[in-house]
């Protein structure tokens, strides 16, 4: 028997040891199991990969309980990524239902502003035919078809099956309408057509639409000449009526303008047994505050201005008294409500000033002896004295017309009555160091006003003083101030310096007229700096 095969086993051994001398081939070998090896590797290929520097490892078996373990770890994450689902889906379709409810409402409140928008329509359409239908019977004087008997009676059954007439006639009321924008008192400015005695609870005014011409809103009274509150009688200052403003209480009339032209609305209005009266003039998104509190005559009542550009051809102006007193009737008396288209005054080359000579301003009335207050207001409103500014907290300065008073130029002047409290201002382009002169009148209006006077002119760094001893019977002087400017735009400002008061106690104070400034030439530029 051959034993080949076993020598040559041997020889194999015998070479690999010579080959790999540090390897125990009987402790690394396939002749000695490791308990965790399930398969041994061939001997040739294990010392293969020890030369190539890899290291023979068992592989752990991993135990039941750990599988187990995992197993339920497994399962319950898969649980709580289910949850997560379901909770999310839950999530959104509750948004999906809050969206659906916010798109309903979204629907309904379009709906809504829709029919609110159609009733508005409806009911403006509605106080249209009704202002046209008293503006069509107001043609017709009353007086005129009541002189004759049984001619008025006659006219009415002409009138109501001629619809063309009424058409005819509504044209001619429209007409009479913008007629009365340009200038003077609006259509029952005065309230000298009364509402009908059913539409009065006493002096209370029922209805909205009660007083001709007017819409009123809150506690409204209509108010006769010589009427009593307790021991304080009501004066009215044109005519026989006039309305009273209560608590937060308002009138309100559609007028026809021309956009983009300026007016000056002048309403006369007197305080009754309120003690800080205000009142709100607006026209759309325009309006202003003026402070009544101050009273400058001796009659209690006072005209005021105040100015605003039209943005549209129609609008409604607005008297509003905003007070909220304890007696609703203790508001402000209102009257005589006038308009006035006003000019935009440009610069000369003569003055650089624009209306320096204030003739364009305010409506007056005529015969009026306590001309119209210009109340304060901030730089980007419309001033009914084109041109100038009014800086003050509450005090106003009077314009006032060459009839009544005595002006120093032309037929208008302004008459300064609140002492240190109100400055008339006016902006002007200017180049820096270049020389100016300005020049101004100073006087008094024939008013009584007796005392010794002081206008003073600001400008740039310069300032002057000009006095004027009042007799109270008229008279004026020339004040002159020149300037070097310091900036592009320079302010112009007068002032008077002292309060004065005629001897019926109300206020009064120096007439400013003709200001005006130039540019003065290099040789009186340098006589200035000497």
């Amino acid at each position: 028997m051959r034993v080949v095969g076993l020598t040559n086993a041997t020889g194999r051994k015998r070479k690999a040891k010579e080959r790999f001398p540090r390897i125990k081939a009987e402790q690394r070998g396939p002749y000695r199991k490791h308990p965790l090896d399930k398969v041994d590797p061939d001997p040739y290929i294990h010392w293969i990969d020890l030369k190539m520097g890899r290291t023979h490892t068992s592989r752990p078996a991993i135990p039941e309980a750990s599988i187990e373990a995992l197993k339920t770890q497994l399962a319950a994450l898969q649980g709580e990524k289910e949850q997560l689902i379901r909770e999310h889906r839950k999530a959104l379709d509750a948004q999906e239902v809050y969206s659906k409810g916010l798109k309903d409402q979204l629907i309904q409140l379009g709906l809504q502003h829709n029919e609110a928008m159609k009733a508005a329509k409806a009911a403006a359409e509605a106080r249209l035919n009704e202002a046209l239908e008293d503006a069509n019977n107001s043609t017709v004087s009353p007086r005129a078809e009541s002189s004759v008997p049984g001619q008025g009676r006659v006219l009415m059954a002409k009138r109501t099956p001629c619809m063309a007439l009424l058409v005819l006639l509504v044209g001619v009321a429209d007409r009479v309408v913008s007629t009365a924008t340009d200038r003077g008192l609006l259509p029952n400015g005065n309230f000298e057509e009364r509402p009908d005695k059913s539409q009065l609870n006493g002096t209370i005014v029922k209805g909205r639409f009660s007083i001709p011409r007017w819409e009123i809103s809150g506690f409204v009274e209509y108010i006769e000449s010589g009427q009593r509150q307790g021991e304080l009688v009501l004066p009215v200052p044109e005519g026989a009526c006039a309305v009273r403003l209560g608590n937060d209480a308002s009138i309100r009339q559609k007028i026809k303008v021309t956009r983009r032209t300026e007016y000056s609305i002048t309403f006369s209005a007197a305080r009754t047994c309120a003690q800080a009266e205000k009142l709100n003039v607006s026209v759309i998104f325009d309006s202003g505050l003026l402070p009544i509190q101050t009273v400058y005559t001796s009659s209690g009542w006072d005209s005021y201005a105040w100015a605003f550009r039209a943005k549209h051809t129609v609008v409604w102006l607005t008297i509003h008294n905003p007070g909220v007193e304890e007696d609703p009737a203790c508001g402000p008396l209102i009257d005589s409500v006038a308009i006035k288209t006003l000019s935009r005054p440009r610069r000369t080359k003569s003055n650089m000033l624009r209306n320096g000579d204030f003739e364009e301003g305010p409506y007056i009335f005529p015969g009026s002896t306590w001309g119209v207050l210009v109340p304060p207001m901030d730089e980007d409103d419309f001033s009914p004295l084109p041109g100038w500014m009014i800086m003050s907290d509450t005090k106003s300065v009077k314009y006032v017309d060459a009839p009544q008073h005595r002006v120093p130029h032309g037929a208008r002047a302004v008459e300064l009555v609140a002492g240190r409290e109100t400055a008339l201002v006016q902006e002007v382009a200017t180049v820096p160091g270049r020389s100016y002169r300005m020049l101004f009148y100073v006087g008094d209006a024939a008013n009584g006003c007796e005392a010794s006077m002081i206008v003073q002119a600001y400008a740039a760094r310069a300032s002057q003083q000009v006095h004027h001893d009042s007799k109270g019977v008229g008279g004026y002087k020339r004040g002159k101030m020149d300037f070097v400017a310091v900036d592009k735009l320079t302010r112009v400002v007068l002032q008077s310096m002292n309060y004065h008061m005629k001897p019926d106690g109300t206020l009064c104070g120096p007439v400013v007229d003709d200001v005006s400034l130039v540019s003065v030439r290099k040789g009186a530029a340098r006589r200035l700096f000497r």
